[in-house]
């Protein structure tokens, strides 16, 4: 009985010492620094890498390539650096992507969403119909919820047959 009540005020102390240790504030952190895209810099990155099949204002003219302009631009960086790490399989992509650095990728995204995008049109007018109203339906503004810009593309920017 000893030994249980010893095992007993041992458990509870530690839990005491355990809460109270991680209770303690923490010392506060340094404001992680934000570094604002260079447009210029996006600019000319895109006109060398990306603007021959994207469009030189990130409206490709091309079915089978993505609109870029007036899409989120988190979605874009995360989209280039899933190609630059492989995740994402396309061979042209990835090999644009693996010449760019971080900093290269957040200004091209900022830069393409900064651009007006252009009415297009698609073939598959039943597709069309179910993405419009799937968009209405979702989000009225056509613009994904600023919680998932990262992981979903701005689809009024977005060809339907790009969505896949």
């Amino acid at each position: 009985m000893k030994l249980l009540v010893t095992y007993f005020f041992a458990a509870l102390l530690s839990a005491t010492a355990l809460s109270s240790h991680a209770a303690a504030p923490a010392a506060p952190a340094a404001p992680a620094k934000v570094v604002k895209p260079d447009l210029v810099a996006g600019e000319a990155k895109f006109t060398a890498a990306c603007a021959a099949c994207h469009g030189a204002d990130g409206n490709s003219g091309t079915p089978v390539n993505p609109k870029l302009a007036q899409q989120h631009p988190e979605y874009l960086v995360k989209q280039l650096q899933e190609f630059k790490a492989g995740i994402r399989k396309n061979a042209v992509m990835q090999g644009f992507a693996s010449q760019l650095s971080d900093a290269d990728m957040k200004n091209i995204a900022f830069w393409a969403a900064s651009k007006k995008i252009k009415p297009g049109f698609a073939n598959d007018k039943e597709l069309v119909a179910w993405v419009s109203a799937f968009t209405v339906a979702a989000w009225p503004t056509g613009k994904s919820p600023p919680a998932l810009a990262a992981t979903a593309p701005m689809v009024r920017a977005t060809r339907c047959n790009t969505l896949a």
